[in-house]
């Protein structure tokens, strides 16, 4: 195996040289060997090629005449093909033929690279739409537009829902209230509405006091949305509500009279009256009565008989203690309005923020808030327009009713009669002619010298067949100061 293998490797060179190296009588000199090697290679190669070309002669002197033309024709032939073929593919590249047909040329009237010949396209252009293509386009209209009815459906529904969810979070009631009921009456069956919207609006007109609105929801949604009815607060509702309607009802016989005439009464027999109440417990048809409620007017009575404020403040803690929390909108306020009449800002603040925490668009309620800051010994204008502006952001999707009558105060108590009679023209001009705010018309009107709006007011007053408050004549008259005007309790502004 070595053998072999190094032989393979050895060239004929080195196998001469091999033997070369061996000693022997009369060797050769490498020169001699060397030419004897290439005389033997010599000869080999020249009889291999006198074989070769012996075998050649013979392949072409068989037939060769008939091989030689026949092979003449093939070329030739072969030659023309290549032609006829480089002819056809330069005609190709210069014309361009249609898609369509495969036959005729390309129209380059309507482009460089128009694919299809004119024939085609005439034949394209007129062809008349096929009937199914037709129906099948109209109904791809219309489930398109069905689509886009429901999108735009589940679209508002979505919105509607979002605006209340941001809005009763914010504490904005009355946004959240309409955006809620938006929602619900787009829903044609009960049990498709949101149940956290259902037990958010009733949350709300609980806590506004619409209980009639309440206990309409919690009927209505109790069968389709089981779990209302799972919360104590809200199966209470119808009950709660009953009782206000029969206690209502009940105190309306017993001090209407004075409540609607405004006239002067004797409390203590009115206040029996609704102590009767008290101790009946019930109406006829066996309803109880609201204790709370019943308490409650008993405020109202010591409110119109002009009670010490500190009188009325002790009611109110009484009502407050009896109702543990559940009817907070109907004392609360009531605190805010005592308190600033009594100059005492740091009590009706703290009430106001109560109030505010469950419903920022207590409305009237900041007004009645501003009015501690001019009733007090210490008055504070700049206090009273920084309510304003409060008053203003907590109603982002309109106006916040009233916050014009806040601004006309803030700025007659600063000396801006200008800023003052903008802010009234305001609140009047969208239709507000409440008393109050057309005696503070005619008290600005009367600051910057507008004859004409101060007779306005006149004229309105006496159409309705009253009259423009008396602190208002005797700031004309040169009786009481703009100041005294504004700090009075009497009601006029």
């Amino acid at each position: 195996m070595d053998d072999f293998e190094n032989k393979d490797l050895q060239s004929p060179e080195n196998e001469a040289a091999g033997s070369a190296a061996q000693p022997d009588k009369g060797a050769k000199s490498p020169t001699q060997v060397e030419d004897d090697l290439v005389k033997e290679l010599e000869g080999i190669r020249t009889l291999l090629q006198n074989e070769l070309d012996s075998e050649k002669e013979e392949t072409v002197t068989v037939g060769s005449d008939e091989i030689i033309g026949d092979n003449s024709e093939l070329i030739q032939e072969l030659d023309e093909i290549e032609e006829t073929a480089e002819d056809e593919e330069g005609e190709k590249k210069e014309k361009r033929i249609c898609e369509c047909c495969g036959e005729n040329e390309c129209d380059d009237s309507y482009g460089e690279n128009y694919p299809y010949c004119a024939e085609c396209r005439k034949l394209m252009t007129a062809s008349p739409a096929h009937f199914g293509g037709i129906v099948m386009f109209v109904v791809m209209l219309v489930v398109a537009g069905v689509s886009l009815y429901f999108c735009a459906g589940s679209a508002n529904d979505y919105t509607s829902l979002m605006t209340a969810q941001t809005a009763y979070s914010e504490k904005r009631l009355i946004d959240a209230a309409s955006a809620y009921s938006t929602y619900i009456q787009s829903k044609t069956a009960d049990d498709d509405v949101s149940l956290k919207a259902v037990r958010n609006l009733i949350d709300i007109f609980s806590t506004m006091g619409y209980y009639n609105d309440a206990a309409n929801l919690v009927t209505t949604y109790g069968e389709t949305h089981p779990s209302i009815m799972k919360n104590e607060k809200f199966t209470k509702i119808p009950e709660t509500y009953a009782s206000f309607l029969a206690t209502s009802s009940a105190v309306n016989s017993a001090i209407g009279d004075v409540v609607s005439s405004g006239e002067k009464f004797d409390y203590d027999k009115k206040a029996a009256e609704l102590d009767k109440l008290l101790k009946e417990g019930k109406d006829e048809e066996g309803t109880p009565y609201s204790t709370v409620f019943i308490e409650y007017y008993k405020f109202v009575l010591m409110s119109l008989a002009d009670f010490d404020e500190s009188k009325q403040i002790e009611q109110l803690l009484k009502v407050k203690e009896l109702d543990k929390g559940e009817n907070k909108w109907i004392y609360l306020p009531n605190f805010v309005n005592v308190y600033a009449k009594m100059g005492d800002a740091q009590n009706a603040g703290l009430y106001f923020e109560e109030c505010m925490s469950l419903n920022i668009q207590e409305s009237d309620l900041y007004m009645v808030y501003a009015n501690a800051y001019r009733f007090g010994e210490k008055i504070d204008a700049d206090k009273i327009l920084a309510i304003a502006d409060r008053a203003k952001e907590s109603w982002p999707s309109s106006a916040a009713p009233g916050y014009q009558q806040i601004y006309a105060v803030g700025y007659l108590l600063k000396g801006d009669g200008e800023s003052a009679m903008k802010a009234i023209e305001e609140f009047v001009g969208n239709g507000n002619y409440t008393v109050s705010a057309c005696n503070l018309y005619a008290l600005c009107s009367l600051y910057v010298k507008d004859n004409e709006g101060y007779e306005k007011m006149v004229d309105l007053f006496k159409t309705s067949g009253s009259s423009i408050g008396s602190t208002i004549v005797k700031y004309k008259n040169g009786k009481m100061t703009l100041e005294q005007v504004l700090t009075d309790k009497g009601g006029d502004i």
